[in-house]
């Protein structure tokens, strides 16, 4: 059996950034190999692995980000959106915007968050 299949659910969160930068990139792929629907407990911490994309594990925390369905990942990312603006995280939004261009949802945010991802387009 991998391991992916023997974790619990409430072991879950001990793979986000885990131990030292060593150990993320597979700990990524070992939630990749998991996947949605079983993560979804630890979504949040998805995203919050992006506030550096070079960080090990960002690029493949990204890419499982991508197999969200619209009606999950925008109110995902808007609660991370919003997050990363309280904190002044210009390194963070950039990702952020990055995935929602990808992903061509920018229509489906609200207005308000529309304008805030414009205008961060233009300071980034």
């Amino acid at each position: 059996m991998e391991l992916s299949q023997k974790l619990r659910d409430d072991d879950l969160p001990k793979l986000l950034q885990p131990l030292t930068k060593a150990h993320w990139e597979n700990a990524a792929q070992v939630l990749k190999l998991i996947g949605f629907p079983r993560i979804k407990r630890i979504e949040d911490g998805l995203v919050r692995w992006l506030r550096d994309i070079n960080w090990p594990g960002a690029r493949t925390v990204r890419t499982i980000l991508l197999t969200l369905r619209d009606e999950e990942f925008v109110p995902l990312i808007s609660r991370n959106l919003l997050l990363a603006l309280s904190e002044n995280d210009l390194d963070w939004l950039e990702p952020l915007q990055s995935l929602i261009e990808e992903k061509r949802v920018g229509e489906k945010f609200s207005t308000d968050l529309q304008s805030i991802i414009r205008s961060t387009d233009r300071n980034v």
